[in-house]
């Protein structure tokens, strides 16, 4: 049996996401996203913090990356989600992973045809990815960036960071949340970033105590 094959098989979703006990919060987050379920996740190491509002109600858990995102990697370095699609893309160096959310199950489930791997044309291994407030998906490693088809496994454009995306924060681990002009960018220090597209910089900064935002405990 091929590994794709393999792989679409354990990613089929037919029972509810089993969560893990509450354990220390990690030092770092490999990588971050806001679903298309409006939930955010937060992937670091084996595992992966899931954030969400229930009655406007704070609830948090953590799972294996590989309980919540059957089929998928047991690490994340990048992860974004494509907000016309609704597809989460999880990236494991040079590899991507497609998936659909299953609201019946709560969890995620494999899209066809992935895992796959980056063409030659691709020449960066990704460090972060998100969404860009035009709607296209961006892969980024330091100076080098390329907009992303994860449908076609593709590149559409590369270029350099600093010409396309200025005062770009250097420790951004991903975008949580577009609103018009204002993204909120979480980095790798814990903090929340507020950046206007207009103006091309960041207006404000806030840490934030992640015990309290994620399921996990200082």
């Amino acid at each position: 049996m091929s590994s794709l094959v393999n792989r679409q098989l354990l990613g089929k979703v037919t029972r509810p996401a089993v969560a893990l006990p509450v354990d220390t919060c990690p030092k770092k987050f490999d990588a971050i996203t806001r679903g298309h379920n409006g939930r955010t996740y937060a992937f670091a190491r084996e595992r992966v913090y899931q954030m969400w509002y229930d009655d406007d109600l704070h609830q948090k858990a953590s799972y294996l990356i590989t309980e919540l995102f059957p089929g998928g990697p047991r690490s994340v370095s990048a992860a974004l989600t494509n907000s016309r699609s609704g597809v989460t893309t999880l990236i494991d160096r040079r590899t991507a992973y497609r998936f659909r959310w299953n609201r019946r199950h709560k969890r995620f489930q494999l899209a066809r045809n992935t895992p796959q791997h980056f063409p030659p044309n691709i020449t960066i291994t990704p460090q972060t990815a998100f969404e860009w407030v035009d709607g296209n998906q961006i892969i980024l490693s330091g100076d080098k960036f390329v907009i992303y088809d994860a449908y076609w496994n593709m590149a559409t454009f590369a270029g350099l960071t600093k010409r396309y995306f200025p005062k770009l924060p250097k420790d951004l681990l991903g975008i949580v949340y577009t609103g018009g002009n204002t993204l909120l960018m979480f980095t790798k220090r814990n903090t929340v970033k507020v950046y206007n597209v207009k103006k091309y910089r960041v207006l404000q900064e806030y840490p934030l105590k992640i015990n309290e935002y994620f399921g996990c405990l200082l």
